[in-house]
């Protein structure tokens, strides 16, 4: 709202109150599902690809934009705020699966969904292990809900499948029933499809969950073997297929190759998650103590929601064990899975809380509220810092409106699959808004990003020519405010054959001739 208010005749908001560049590619993903595609095609870059079929949030949301009748940027918004309220609802279906007192089950869906560390401390204070990176809880999206409902759809929607599926497997422990199973195998598939590698954080908490149940049963309980089996059998298939795409094809794994986002020093996740590790790892102790205490042993005097006999609690270890595990192995997706680990972190945190309500319970009530009170302030800063920033009209997140006209107009009159020049901004708002193929416009999604930049930095400045942009292959030339930035503000002498097809205050289109 603080952006869609800041907005002048001259300047446009983006819709991206964080991470421009991303939403930006979410939003070209959308336009091409608008135009018909179902397979995902990198749309920063102009190199010949096929097209894949994973990574497909965005592609069906442009189908769903598309039969709603609602244009692709108000969908983005839409979707953000639906999938949010989603996550929402599945993360307190997990939570009543965990908890049976009423107070405690709320406590854990709300830490889950506010929580986040001390980083508005961290900057308050001018405590930061590493002056280049900021704490977490103002940049690291994936662990925190409230971050990822901020953010993006498909943070949302993940977080629903992966509460979901946990959800339905203790669902299905308690009352078994074939069709439970069912829907953890499908919401697993589903996951799948919209991101290649979630589904492994909840294969973790699954095979932790089944481990408990074995460990307190003494025995191979074969229902529960057979159950997890079903789940990894369904995953087979497209594990199988990523891994043919991403590895064996060279574009795609060139792709892959640039895609690095690499997880901070691990006290940067000590100070991310600092009011949930003491009794997060005072959960983990009662949950392991709880797993391998013989059956009908019993800790004195147990506080009324003990929960040292729900597999939960070996699920949550498992999850997050294996996640920070997996957020530091040498391979460039690391951070990636921290995805919702606020969730396991929460549970394990307030199974640890219980465990102060047998000594005092209105005491231990009072200290978990203002844990979760504490914890929750950088998720209010983030609301608030970040409408205030809008409204001081950022250029990274705000567009000329003579750009954004232009890019309407390649929209309306230009192929989708046809490849346009420009300057990587100008190239954003095109892929973003016009639906078409850019040049260039994305570090990640525009394949040999820096090589591409210093050569279309040299073209607006008139020292190569189109035929010295490798794999260009463009039908259409823009130039506006960004590209004449390339060359200093100086005029710029289109090449032979350029065909100026639109025009406004600022922005030129040209149709190249041997399109």
């Amino acid at each position: 709202m603080a952006g869609y208010r800041a907005q002048t005749d001259e300047w446009v908001f983006s819709g991206a109150v964080f991470n421009r560049l991303d939403t930006d590619v979410y939003l070209a993903s959308m336009q091409a599902g608008a135009a018909g595609h179902w397979a995902y095609r990198l749309r920063f870059t102009s190199e010949p690809h096929p097209g894949i079929y994973a990574k497909l949030t965005y592609v069906l949301l442009g189908h769903a934009a598309r039969a709603s009748g609602l244009s692709v940027p108000v969908a983005y918004q839409v979707f953000r705020l639906l999938f949010g309220l989603l996550a929402c609802l599945a993360i307190y279906a997990l939570m009543a699966q965990v908890f049976t007192g009423l107070f405690w089950r709320r406590l854990a869906f709300l830490w889950a969904v506010l929580g986040s560390g001390l980083g508005w401390l961290q900057l308050a204070a001018g405590w930061l292990p590493r002056p280049d990176i900021s704490p977490i809880d103002f940049w690291l999206h994936d662990p925190y809900p409230y971050f990822g409902i901020l953010a993006a759809p498909h943070f949302s929607l993940i977080i629903a499948l992966l509460a979901g599926m946990l959800a339905s497997f203790l669902s299905w422990l308690r009352r078994p029933r074939g069709w439970k199973i069912v829907s953890v195998a499908l919401l697993g598939v589903l996951l799948q499809f919209l991101q290649s590698y979630a589904p492994l954080l909840a294969d973790l908490a699954l095979l932790g969950t089944g481990v408990a149940v074995m460990i307190r049963q003494r025995r191979i309980v074969w229902r529960v073997v057979y159950a997890l089996g079903i789940v990894g059998l369904t995953q087979m298939p497209l594990l199988v297929y990523g891994m043919r795409v991403f590895w064996r094809d060279f574009l795609w794994s060139e792709f892959v190759r640039q895609n690095v986002t690499l997880s901070p020093p691990p006290v940067y996740f000590l100070w991310g998650f600092a009011l949930l590790w003491p009794p997060a790892l005072v959960g983990a102790w009662r949950a392991l103590r709880g797993c391998f205490r013989l059956p009908g042993q019993r800790d004195g005097n147990p506080p009324p929601d003990a929960q040292d006999d729900n597999p939960a609690g070996l699920a949550a270890v498992m999850w997050v064990v294996g996640a920070l595990i997996l957020a530091y192995l040498p391979w460039n997706l690391q951070r990636r899975f921290t995805h919702a680990l606020m969730l396991p972190l929460s549970m394990l945190a307030v199974m640890g809380l219980l465990d102060w309500e047998r000594r005092s319970r209105l005491a231990a009530r009072r200290g978990a509220m203002s844990l979760l009170g504490l914890s929750a302030i950088s998720s209010l800063y983030l609301t608030f810092g970040f409408s205030l920033l809008l409204f001081t009209r950022p250029p990274d997140r705000f567009d000329p409106a003579s750009v954004v006209a232009a890019a309407g107009w390649v929209g309306a009159h230009v192929a989708a699959d046809d490849v346009v020049l420009s300057a990587p901004h100008s190239g954003q708002v095109l892929a973003a808004r016009g639906g078409v193929v850019v040049y260039i416009g994305h570090p990640i999604e525009t394949l040999h990003y820096d090589e591409k930049t210093a050569l279309v930095t040299a073209f607006y400045r008139g020292e190569v020519s189109l035929i010295d942009l490798p794999a260009c292959g463009c039908d259409w030339l823009l130039v506006g405010p960004y590209e004449r930035a390339l060359n200093g503000g100086a005029a710029f002498i289109p090449p032979p054959g350029a065909e100026p097809v639109y025009r406004n205050a600022e922005v030129i289109v040209y149709r190249l001739e041997d399109r």
